[in-house]
């Protein structure tokens, strides 16, 4: 297992899975992403420490989007910043539930 993220850590960039599998721990729950999932977004957009760990339970290849080109994305392509944000509102809710 090769941890990706630890919980606590400032947010730098948000990570898209190519391939493989990842765990996320945010205390209690534990929630598998897969192929097409994404991670990490909540740091960069809240500006907080990172709410989750994340565990490489497979091989993974992972593609790095680094804040600065993060925000770069979200101002320009306003339809990825609503996707980006719609997932991370569904992520809180179902972290509070």
């Amino acid at each position: 297992l090769t941890t990706i993220v630890r919980k606590g850590e400032r947010g730098d960039a948000m990570y898209l899975i190519v391939s493989g599998m990842v765990e996320v721990l945010t205390g209690s729950a534990a929630v598998r992403l897969v192929e097409g999932d994404f991670f990490g977004e909540m740091a960069l957009l809240s500006r907080e420490p990172r709410s989750a760990s994340v565990t490489a339970v497979r091989s993974t290849d992972l593609l790095v989007l680094d804040v600065d080109d993060f925000l770069r994305l979200i101002d320009r392509i306003p339809a990825i910043r609503d996707q980006v944000e719609a997932v991370t509102r569904e992520r809180q809710h179902d972290n509070s539930s």
